[in-house]
């Protein structure tokens, strides 16, 4: 499978230029189909204020408030994606999370922005990253909120782990590690693991039969994975991290395992994750 159609989260916070930039790059690169997609988002206020302005128009005005960020971001997206063979831009009305995991779909690749935690208007408490990777089906590439290159991808790090979620993750960012110029294999594990081991051999084989250029190298198990592999990142010049994502529901919640719920919370490169 190779990347064809791509989907970027849209709205008008000062990181979304960076996220654009980079979704247009992957989008030239593999010659794919790039859609911006802008949630309109719901107006959200509190009961006794609502009794207080009592009036339908507020809430109309409001509405036509939301429409016109969003139709703002629309405009920027199409500035910046001039150029492309394939873009188009959507305005959805409906809450960020439940947009883009519905149009997310039918996409081969979802970027989204990291959650910036003094970002008081983004809707479902930071929840976006999450919502996307666990119910999407896609895999997500969450650019962090401090910025990125608008290029990524020449010198990959690929977390590794004999789990369902990391399979999918190789498989999915497969079009990323065969175009790098290097994927640098990590996996963590306790001593005195062979089936490990003897995956991680298993792994460099699929890998290597793929065409990826990549090195692997085993490390002991510690308890903070997640920053772990930053610092590691740091070391190998690493530019982008492919990992599973972990997590499971309870009841109306998402929990996240502590690797994913850590880089996704102190990222400081893009991180292609899949569930």
């Amino acid at each position: 499978m190779n990347i064809r159609q791509m989907l970027v989260h849209l709205d008008t916070s000062p990181a979304c230029e960076a996220r654009v930039a980079l979704a247009c790059d992957l989008a030239r690169r593999f010659d794919a189909h790039l859609t911006g997609l802008a949630p309109t988002g719901w107006v959200q206020m509190p009961v006794d204020v609502g009794m207080a302005v009592g009036s339908p128009n507020y809430v109309q005005l409001s509405m036509d408030h939301l429409r016109r960020r969003a139709e703002e971001a629309a405009e920027r997206f199409r500035t910046q994606a001039q150029g492309l063979r394939s873009t188009h831009a959507v305005i959805e009305e409906q809450d960020s999370a439940p947009a883009v995991v519905l149009h997310g779909r039918c996409s081969d690749l979802v970027v989204v922005g990291q959650h910036h935690p003094e970002d008081l208007m983004e809707t479902g408490g930071g929840a976006l990253a999450e919502q996307v990777l666990m119910l999407s089906g896609r895999p997500v590439l969450v650019v962090p909120y401090i910025g990125a290159p608008a290029t990524c991808g020449q010198r990959i790090l690929l977390a590794w782990k004999p789990t369902r979620e990391s399979a999918r993750a190789v498989a999915d960012a497969m079009p990323l590690l065969q175009a790098a110029g290097h994927v640098d294999v990590v996996v963590f594990e306790e001593a005195g693991t062979p089936a490990g081991t003897a995956q991680l051999d298993e792994l460099s084989a699929w890998l290597t039969r793929h065409g990826v250029r990549h090195s692997a190298s085993r490390q002991p198990k510690v308890i903070d994975v997640g920053n772990a592999l930053l610092s590691y990142a740091a070391d190998r010049g690493s530019d982008l991290l492919v990992m599973g994502g972990y997590g499971h529901s309870r009841l109306r919640e998402w929990v996240l395992g502590g690797a994913t719920r850590s880089l996704l919370t102190q990222m400081t490169i893009p991180v292609v994750m899949s569930h």
